[in-house]
């Protein structure tokens, strides 16, 4: 997938999704290993995009995040009687949210919780019985991970990053910020099994130190009855409800809906938990991706062949200065004063002399203009 790398531009749409499809001869031997099988294989069909979609605009949650200031839970700018947005955390105690959650978007579509489902759209999955699904999903969020579930369906891990590993079927997957994951999904369901044919797609924060986490909705669609509309979508999600309320104003469904199908009897399993494991209260097991294993093992010949002598070796030493920005080798990136397409070649020459450095190994312009993150022994 592909995002601006500008301030926090991705909250604002600016990402899409890249598919690289493998070789029709790669597929076919992948379908002939145990537990995968034939499937059907429509990126742009079965393709989910994630995203923690922010109200206010990325030039304020980037300034929010970056400057210090932090976030206020107000679209005013902060007073003295301002109260500072309490950072959520999850059930390990880790930073979940540094700033506020506004709503979840797949692929473009969402709901705030405050708003009324027949207000809103939802992206919807078409399927049919009796086949399998290769879906994907990319993680284009900024701040939240989801665990993400498919009502009454497992999810059938099958690729990482774009690497095929061997199947290992779950019930929730939790994808992170730039993470991708690819599952099979069966749907060899009897027709009292499909019913009205409208199944809750979930992803649920990982928040733990306020009552009710954050969600993001979709809707599985069996082609057996009529794509709903927005009249139909509480009813589709109110139906995994236990409680009295409705979905349209709190997160109780989902909740619900894990408390009555992963029982100590019914251990659920997650993908990619971020902590070793859930407490034994929650009823889920974790895989951890060390555990995932390659479909196929890496070839000789899938290697590059490069020769490197020592003379060639090239160091880079990532860490964060003492300023707070990342470094290479101790030097960090400097915008120049001015943008380089508006200059002309005497200005250019200007920049060029007193602000590009030229070499690491000679000493340049721009080593007299900035402190030193990391001191000389």
């Amino acid at each position: 997938w592909y995002h601006s790398h500008t301030g926090a531009q991705r909250t604002d749409g600016l990402f899409g999704s890249l598919v690289i499809k493998e070789t029709p001869d790669l597929i076919a031997k992948a379908k002939a290993e145990p537990g995968v099988g034939d499937f059907t294989d429509q990126p742009d069909k079965y393709t989910l995009s994630f995203l923690d979609w922010q109200v206010k605009s990325s030039d304020d949650v980037f300034t929010e995040l970056e400057s210090g200031v932090r976030f206020y839970d107000s679209f005013q700018v902060p007073n003295s009687d301002a109260i500072r947005y309490p950072t959520t955390t999850s059930q390990d105690g880790a930073e979940v949210g540094p700033v506020s959650y506004w709503s979840g978007l797949i692929n473009g579509k969402g709901r705030h919780e405050s708003v009324n489902y027949i207000q809103s759209r939802l992206s919807i999955f078409t399927v049919s019985p009796g086949k399998q699904y290769r879906f994907r999903l990319v993680g284009a969020q900024g701040l939240f991970a989801y665990r993400v579930a498919f009502a009454e369906h497992k999810l059938k891990v099958f690729a990482m990053d774009g690497t095929l590993v061997k199947p290992r079927e779950v019930d929730f997957i939790i994808i992170h910020a730039g993470e991708r994951y690819d599952f099979l999904l069966n749907t060899n369901k009897t027709e009292d099994e499909i019913g009205n044919g409208l199944f809750p797609i979930w992803g649920r924060t990982l928040e733990t130190s306020i009552p009710d986490a954050h969600i993001v909705e979709a809707i599985l669609h069996y082609d057996t009855t009529p794509e709903p509309d927005s009249t139909e979508y509480e009813n589709v999600f109110n139906a995994y409800s236990t409680g009295s309320e409705s979905c349209t104003i709190d997160n109780s469904c989902e909740t619900d809906y894990v408390n009555t199908t992963c029982t100590s009897d019914n251990i659920c399993l997650a993908l990619n938990c971020p902590f070793k494991n859930y407490p034994s209260t929650f009823n889920i097991d974790c895989i951890h991706v060390n555990q995932l294993e390659l479909l196929f093992p890496i070839e000789e010949s899938d290697l590059p062949d490069v020769q490197v002598g020592e003379e060639d070796t090239i160091i880079l030493n990532f860490a964060f200065g003492g300023s707070g920005t990342s470094v290479i080798n101790a030097r960090s990136h400097l915008l120049p004063s001015s943008p380089l397409t508006v200059l002309n070649s005497s200005g250019l020459a200007v920049i060029e002399e007193n602000e590009f450095c030229k070499d690491l190994k000679v000493t340049s312009q721009c080593d007299d203009n900035t402190t030193p993150s990391i001191s000389d022994p």
